[in-house]
């Protein structure tokens, strides 16, 4: 080979290597740029993936920081409720808990650092270490997350800003949560809210209550073996729970000693020491019993108050079911928002409700009931009775009974819906009607079978009283007349809305038997003792409740009782109507026929009124001093029918005795009269001039009246009258626009029935009603036109001239009739005539001169009847009698017969003079 050729070769293969070098470079390029754009594949699809999780954890991260306090981080705790002299009387929940600095409790807070978190003091909230710890075992684990790398600080984000689910989302938001709390608070904030807000077992949230609770001390007061038993207490309650399991805690003490020991925070001796102790667990509680009537009222009343701060509208009343059962479904879901927020919200309550009241109405109630002895199944009387009590003078509640138990879950106080029977007639019938001028005390009304609509109210006797007074029949409790004042006053359910009964159901707006107690779903016992109140309170009902002072977690009073009354006060009656309304129930008490006349009482006045529903399933007694109003009903949870149970006995006699005792040591008060109010008969008006005994010092025939009233109650006459007459004119022109002539009467008298059309028009006030009448009547007169009047002019000339020749011939008739009358009159006493001949001739008993002429002057009466349908039964008479008397003796024969010496007296002969 060529030293040439060889050179060649070598060039050769060194253009071949670089040629394949150049395709190498070439393909690994193409490689890279493929997977340059799978990188760019996989970023843009993580991207796309994970943009939005990333976003949705920004946008919570936001938030919560926006809304993030130092008050966040205080835990609510119990919620407490107070009486009115301050003593706790129950307690939400069985939480240990108050927040406290961690200023004095350095064993504490080391422990946590040693035991949880060494790099506490110096990390930026999150580590980096125990996160990919974290990571490996997650991996390790298939995916499933065992441990967290939870710094303190991440677990303050957990306890009190997330929820304790286990997710990559929630551990992500839980990471830029840290790093942002690192940034707004120091360290010592940050271990302090991580101490007050470990949960440590038993209820107790926070290092103070699981101190109290487990030791009976302070926090501060703590040893060190305690402080290191309740920091590996913290880690796993239900573990390492010294109640639970004592040893298991000891153990984890240890732990807790040992780290601090190697973190240089305890010496050796204090270390040999806390070894060595074993601390006492004492367990001690502050729980009180939460089933108490007072305690569920108020809790009820706080979550009512709350409700409305949160700006949530109340409505009592409704126009349909889609709007009742709306309205029902977002009450029920706000209610049942904030009754949880309330039980968990740290709140301390106070109230007005008095202990030593409320022992006394639900002794005189469980009394009261002695005699129903029978259990149901779930071992409480099955005959039931609830009562409330509100003080007049705050309109406050002060005592509550929910059940014949001291206590019990369900509160009848509040929470029962009954029928009221006749103790809602003040504040449904007679309340309104009088306030609405629709009626007075003194006015008489009829008590008489009724028929609404096919609804025939009765009274309870049975029987009707025909007239009486309003006043009477309050105090008889006479349904007729109730029935009769709701449907005058026409206002439906306004009146219980404005004293906000809570029971009201759509279907009660047009059903007439509530204003006797017949109600959809029935009514609260607090509802019918606040109405009682408003009349006792001068009309104006109260949004009081129980509550005076409502304090959150943080201290702050959220709510708290105004001093000036009027501001929670809305008036429903006048001071007028109440008055009125209250005398006339005083005499359900005062008057014999009254029906709580037996419960009177000499050294108090009282006002009330019974209730007692359809079979006596249901009854009420509600009244009211001057101090105090009480509401008791009883019956069964089930309602059925109950022998002797009326309104004036169970539930009166237990009103009674406890509204006796409550007034023991208070001096008789009578009821204010306004000084608007005054006396009159019917005609004159008087002053009412004393103060003393004011039901009775009313002069007889006199009665108490309103100017104000009286007014209202002229106006509603006036009213009705309008009212009569506008539907009269409206009746009388809708009948002429209907008018069709039909006859020449019609005709005739078109312009009377124009005229009495227009009558009753003009006693119509309205200007624009009467305008409208008239047109319609005048347009209607107009179509009877000149022409139709004309044809009918004629029609009544034709019938004119027809009645005066019917007269005529009615005229020749009735001289025909009067000849022939005239003529069987002649007859007729010819007749009678030829008769009484025939009867003077029968009673002759001498044939002389005078009867001789008898019989030739009948005989010519006879003959004049000739023709006569009586001639022939004339003549057989006259012949008979002239047979009969030719055969009598003559004067000549009776004398040849007497042969006796003496002279023969008058007597003897009888006379032929017809005198």
């Amino acid at each position: 080979m060529s030293i040439e050729h060889e050179t060649l070769s070598k060039a050769d293969k060194k253009i071949r290597r670089k040629e394949k070098r150049k395709k190498r470079r070439k393909f690994m390029r193409r490689i890279f740029l493929v997977i340059f754009l799978l990188f760019l594949i996989a970023c843009g699809f993580m991207i796309h993936k994970l943009l939005p999780v990333y976003q949705d954890l920004k946008t919570q991260e936001y938030q919560i920081l926006s809304t993030m306090s130092e008050d966040t981080f205080i835990r609510a705790g119990n919620t407490e409720i107070y009486d009115a002299a301050g003593n706790l009387i129950g307690r939400v929940g069985n939480e240990h808990y108050e927040y406290i600095s961690v200023d004095n409790v350095p064993y504490v807070t080391n422990g946590y650092i040693a035991q949880e978190d060494k790099e506490f003091p110096y990390h930026n909230g999150i580590n980096l270490k125990r996160i990919v710890k974290a990571g490996i075992t997650l991996i390790k684990k298939n995916g499933e997350i065992t441990q967290g790398g939870s710094t303190i600080t991440q677990q303050v984000v957990k306890n009190n800003l997330l929820s304790q689910e286990k997710t990559f989302k929630r551990k992500a938001l839980e990471i830029l949560l840290a790093l942002d709390l690192e940034k707004r608070y120091d360290k010592a904030q940050i271990m302090e809210a991580y101490c007050n807000s470990c949960y440590y077992g038993n209820g107790c949230y926070g290092i103070e209550g699981a101190s109290e609770y487990y030791f009976g001390k302070r926090a501060e007061e703590m040893s060190l073996a305690e402080a290191a038993t309740l920091v590996g207490t913290s880690n796993s309650p239900n573990n390492y729970n010294p109640v639970i399991n004592y040893k298991l805690s000891m153990q984890k003490k240890e732990s807790v000693l040992k780290n601090m020991l190697n973190e240089n925070y305890i010496t050796q001796d204090e270390y040999d020491s806390a070894m060595a102790e074993e601390p006492k667990i004492v367990q001690k509680t502050t729980n009180v019993e939460s089933n108490s009537y007072l305690f569920s009222y108020a809790l009820h009343c706080t979550v009512l108050e709350l409700m409305a701060q949160e700006d949530f509208k109340s409505q009592y009343t409704f126009d349909s079911s889609e709007e009742y059962e709306a309205y029902e479904k977002q009450y029920d879901e706000k209610y049942s928002e904030v009754y949880e927020a309330v039980r968990e919200g740290g709140y301390k309550i106070y109230t007005s409700l008095n202990s030593e009241m409320q022992n006394k109405l639900q002794s005189y109630l469980s009394d009261g009931l002695k005699d129903f002895t029978n259990q149901g199944e779930d071992g409480l009387y099955e005959m039931q009775g609830g009562a409330v009590c509100i003080d007049n003078e705050t309109q406050l509640v002060v005592a509550i009974v929910g059940g014949r138990e001291d206590n019990n879950a369900f509160n009848r106080g509040y929470q029962s819906k009954r029928q009221p029977g006749s103790a809602i007639k003040p504040i449904l019938d007679y309340g309104p009607a009088m306030n609405e001028g629709v009626t007075t005390p003194q006015e008489v009304l009829n008590d008489e079978p009724l028929n609404i609509n096919g609804w025939e109210p009765k009274n309870a006797s049975g029987s009707f009283s025909g007239p009486v007074s309003v006043r009477d029949a309050l105090a008889k409790s006479i349904n007729t007349i109730a029935v009769q004042l709701y449907l005058k006053a026409d206002q439906g359910l306004t009146y219980l809305d404005k004293l906000h009964f809570s029971s009201l159901s759509y279907a009660d707006e047009t059903a007439d038997s509530v204003s006797i107690g017949g109600f959809t779903n029935g009514v609260t016992v607090a509802d019918m003792a606040r109405g009682y109140a408003t009349i006792a309170n001068g009309g104006k009902y109260s949004t009081n409740t129980c509550l005076t002072k409502i304090v959150d977690k943080i201290g702050k009073t959220i709510y708290e009782l105004p001093d000036d009354k009027s501001k929670t006060e809305e008036e429903v009656y006048l001071a007028d109507t109440a008055f009125l309304l209250t005398d006339m129930m005083e005499g359900v008490f005062q008057q014999e026929y009254g029906t709580a006349h037996e419960y009177v009482n000499d050294n108090q006045v009282y006002a009330g009124k019974t209730g007692t529903t359809n079979n006596n399933k249901d009854a009420w007694f509600c009244g009211f001093s001057a101090y105090y109003t009480t509401v008791v009903w009883t019956g069964y949870d089930t309602p059925q029918s109950v022998d002797g149970l009326y309104g004036n006995t169970y539930p009166a006699q237990i009103w009674s005795n406890f509204m006796n005792d409550i007034h023991n040591n208070l001096a008789k008060e009578e009821f204010t009269v306004p000084n608007t109010i005054k006396l009159t008969n019917g005609t004159d008006k008087t002053n009412v001039d004393y103060s003393d005994n004011i039901y009775w010092s009313r002069p007889d025939g006199w009665d108490y009246c309103s100017d104000q009233l009286e007014e209202k109650y002229e106006k509603h006459q006036k009213a009705e009258a309008e009212k009569k007459n506008t539907a009269a004119a409206e009746s009388a022109v809708s009948e002429f626009e209907s008018y069709m002539i039909q006859s020449t009467d019609e005709a005739r008298n078109l312009d009377a029935r124009y005229q009495d059309v227009l009558n009753k028009i003009e006693l119509v006030n309205d200007a624009n009603k009467k305008t409208s009448l008239y047109d319609r009547a005048a347009r209607k007169y107009e179509t009877f036109t000149t022409e139709i009047k004309d044809s009918w002019q004629k029609a009544i000339e034709q019938e004119a001239a027809e009645q005066e020749n019917l007269k005529n011939e009615q005229e020749v008739v009735d001289a025909q009739a009067s000849y022939e009358k005239s003529l069987e009159i002649y007859n007729t006493s010819k007749v009678r005539l030829a008769d009484w001949y025939i009867n003077q001739l029968g009673q002759r008993t001498v044939y002389g001169e005078y009867t001789q002429k008898l019989l030739s002057d009948g005989e010519s009466a006879v003959e004049a009847c000739n023709g006569l349908e009586d001639y022939e039964n004339l003549r057989k008479q006259m012949d008979a009698v002239k047979r009969r008397v030719t055969s009598l003796p003559t004067k000549e024969d009776i004398l040849k017969k007497n042969t006796t010496g003496g002279l023969p007296s008058e007597e003897s002969y009888p006379s032929d003079d017809p005198s």
